[in-house]
């Protein structure tokens, strides 16, 4: 496990073996905030071409719903244009921020979404 990227609303760990991008998100989230990390797992993204990665919401509080839009519009793509292609999603027990998580889902079949990190784990590692 190496950290490549720390800050106040979002942890960035390469997970060595299976080789999968875990993002652990904390606290309130901004738009800015969202946009500014986003562009760094982009950026991580195209240095290293993660197929898997496992996004984390267990820690997020309130709502984000302005970042969802383009979550959905103009980051998902890019990612699946840098070489992702599964995207585990746990989503935060906080009502608003599943919500906005909701709203920031892609059409189609890139991400799924779990309730627990076992869940999402297994699935992108394919363990029954």
């Amino acid at each position: 496990m190496k950290t490549l990227h720390q800050a106040s609303n979002l942890e960035i760990t390469h997970l060595l073996q299976p080789n999968i991008l875990y993002c652990n998100w904390t606290g309130p989230q901004t738009t800015e905030g969202i946009m500014r990390s986003g562009a760094i797992i982009l950026d991580l993204q195209a240095q290293h071409v993660f197929q898997n990665i496992l996004n984390d919401n267990t820690q997020v509080v309130g709502p984000w719903h302005l970042a969802a839009r383009w979550t959905a519009d103009e980051w998902f793509p890019a990612m699946v244009g840098a070489g992702l292609s599964q995207f585990a999603w746990i989503l935060s027990p906080d009502i608003f921020a599943e919500a906005s998580a909701k709203r920031a889902l892609p059409t189609g079949d890139l991400v799924t979404t779990f309730k627990s990190y076992e869940e999402a784990f297994a699935w992108l590692t394919h363990k029954p």
